[in-house]
C-alpha cells in the first residue's frame, strides 16, 4: 500500500494514496490539510505516474523540500523519501516510481466531465484503471447509478479491454450492454445508461481497416493458355514494309529518300577513264603492229615497242561543284610519237 506518514502533537498520521492525486496544504481546500502555518493554502500535490508516485510543488511561497533539496519540477518518489512542507515532514512508503515511459500525450486515457463548467478529469491508462463510486478507484464517479467498483480497463500491449465488474446497472457501448469489449479510439463508455466516459487513444484509429483477403487456395486462376491457343504469327516477306510489324504499328526504315539521294559519280568516272585509256593503248599497239607486217615475213615486228611508252601519261582536268560532283572534265593520254587520246565529259 502506498501512503504518506507524518507526526503531529506526538501522534502518527497516515495519508493513503489510491491512484488519484492528493493535494497538500494548510487550507481545508486541500485534499489533506496539514497542521502548519508555514504551508501555502494549496502547497503541493502527490500524484500517480509511471507505475509509481510523484511529488510536485504548486508554486508555494516557501517551497517543497525532498530529502533536503527544494524541488523545481515534479520528481518521482522512492520508499523512504522525506517531503518537508513548512515544519511537517512526510515520509513516503510504498512502491518506487518506474522509469519514464512514453510521453503522456501518446498514452490512451479516459475523460470524464462531472459537471458543466468544471474541467474534465483525465485518467491515463498505463496498465489497469478502475471506474466506480468508491474513492479507491482510478476514476471515482460519485453517482447512484455507478457501482462501488463498476468496470475496469486493461492495457494489453496497446489493446485496451473494457470489462464490466458485475455492476448493478451495467456498462454499455453503442447502446449494447457488454461484459467485455475491445475499445477503439472515440468510443463512449456509458455507465448505467446515464454517465458517459470518453475513451481516447492517440495511437489508435476510429475503425480498423479491413484488409482484402484472398480465397482459400490463393487468387482465382484464369484459363490455362497453351501454344496451340495462341494466334499464328504473321511473317513478313523480305523487303516488305510489314517487316518488324507489331500490333502497335508498322516499323519503317528511316533514311533519305531515293529522290533526294545524290550519287557521287567520281568512282565511276575514274573506272571509265582507266578503261578508256586501256582501250587507246591497246588500239595504238595493234595499229603499229599491223603497219609493220609484210606477207611471207615473220610476224615478229621489225622494231620493239618504243621505250617512250614508259613515259606515257594520263591527266584529268575538270571543275567540282558545291555538292562534290564534277561539272565537266577532260581526260588526256599521251604516249610516244603522236599517240594521244582525249575523253571529254559534257557538263550537260
Amino acid at each position: 500500500m502506498n501512503r504518506l506518514v507524518y507526526e503531529s502533537e506526538g501522534k502518527q498520521h497516515e495519508i493513503r494514496l489510491s491512484n488519484r492525486p492528493v493535494s497538500l496544504g494548510r487550507s481545508d481546500e486541500a485534499d489533506q490539510q496539514l497542521p502548519t502555518k508555514l504551508a501555502s493554502r494549496i502547497h503541493a500535490q502527490v500524484f500517480p505516474r509511471e507505475r509509481g508516485w510523484w511529488v510536485e510543488d504548486l508554486a508555494s511561497s516557501n517551497g517543497t523540500i525532498v530529502n533536503g533539496n527544494r524541488i523545481q519540477k515534479p520528481m518521482p518518489l522512492v520508499p523512504g523519501d522525506v517531503i518537508t512542507i513548512g515544519d511537517v515532514k512526510l515520509t513516503y512508503e510504498g512502491e518506487a516510481a518506474q522509469p519514464k515511459g512514453p510521453p503522456d500525450h501518446l498514452i490512451a486515457r479516459i475523460v470524464y466531465t462531472a459537471e458543466k463548467g468544471k474541467p474534465p478529469i483525465d485518467t491515463l491508462i498505463r496498465d489497469r484503471v478502475t471506474i466506480g463510486r468508491k474513492p479507491d478507484n482510478s476514476l471515482q464517479i460519485d453517482a447512484k447509478v455507478v457501482s462501488g467498483q463498476h468496470c475496469e480497463i486493461l492495457n494489453r500491449q496497446g489493446a485496451y479491454l473494457l470489462r464490466d465488474l458485475n455492476s448493478s446497472n451495467g456498462t454499455f457501448i453503442n447502446d449494447e450492454r457488454i461484459t467485455e469489449h475491445t475499445l477503439r479510439n472515440g468510443d463512449v463508455i456509458v455507465l448505467g445508461k446515464k454517465i458517459q466516459v470518453y475513451f481516447i487513444d492517440p495511437a489508435g484509429a476510429s475503425e480498423p481497416q479491413q484488409q482484402p483477403q484472398e480465397p482459400a487456395g490463393g487468387p482465382p486462376k484464369g484459363p490455362e493458355i497453351t501454344p496451340e491457343h495462341l494466334p499464328p504469327r504473321k511473317v513478313a516477306k523480305p523487303g516488305s514494309s510489314a517487316a518488324g510489324a507489331s500490333d502497335r504499328g508498322v516499323f519503317k526504315p528511316v533514311g533519305e529518300s531515293q529522290a533526294k539521294r545524290k550519287v557521287n559519280p567520281i568512282p565511276h568516272v575514274a573506272v571509265g577513264i582507266g578503261l578508256g585509256a586501256l582501250f587507246v593503248l591497246v588500239g595504238w599497239l595493234a595499229g603499229d603492229l599491223l603497219s609493220s607486217y609484210t606477207p611471207g615475213q615473220s610476224t615478229t615486228p621489225e622494231r620493239e615497242i618504243p621505250p617512250a611508252l614508259a613515259d606515257a601519261a594520263m591527266s584529268f582536268e575538270g571543275a567540282i561543284d558545291d555538292g562534290g560532283n564534277p561539272e565537266g572534265w577532260t581526260a588526256s593520254f599521251e604516249g610516244a610519237g603522236n599517240a594521244k587520246a582525249d575523253l571529254i565529259r559534257d557538263p550537260e
